[in-house]
């Protein structure tokens, strides 16, 4: 049960958002040091990270559904990496979050936990865990949240780590 839950909550919570207008690493960014990037990487990193793992982890359908519109960029594109499968759009992505949390958080009573939160440009990365009632890590990793200038997700890459 250990290792289907596992894989399981790593495909579900595996996402990846892409966006059509987001730079690529080959992209020259040096230009793009507006103020509403400078503020990422400061307090809004923390705040967005913040809002990010209560996104995952509330019961509450409406703020769920709240944070999906404060957090993401309309035409958002979000994959599930271990899955292979993707959802585009703010609807197809509050459906995913809105089944993980009803698997991994209300059914096996897991606490999704944030972990460290660094800024770097429009991008901010976030280590989180899925911890199981007894304290114990049933899943863990790295995200990496891309952001437009208006500071909503354009990309996100989640990296799971066991």
């Amino acid at each position: 049960m250990k290792t289907r839950l596992s894989t399981a909550i790593a495909a579900a919570l595996a996402l990846t958002i892409t966006f059509s207008g987001a730079p690529t690493l080959a992209e020259d960014t040096t230009q793009q040091t507006t103020t509403n990037q400078e503020d990422i990487q400061t307090m809004t990193a923390t705040q967005f990270a913040n809002d990010y793992v209560q996104l995952w982890k509330t019961v509450d359908a409406d703020e769920r559904a709240a944070l999906v519109e404060k957090l993401f960029a309309e035409n958002a594109v979000h994959y599930a990496a271990p899955a292979g499968v993707s959802f585009i759009g703010r609807p197809a992505i509050l459906e995913n979050v809105t089944n993980v949390n009803m698997q991994a958080i209300q059914t096996a009573g897991l606490e999704f936990v944030g972990g460290d939160v660094v800024a770097n440009g429009n991008s901010i990365l976030v280590e989180w865990s899925a911890r199981a009632p007894n304290g114990a890590i049933a899943q863990s990793g790295r995200d990496i949240l891309v952001l437009n200038d208006e500071g909503k997700a354009e990309a996100l890459y989640m990296f799971t780590a066991n």
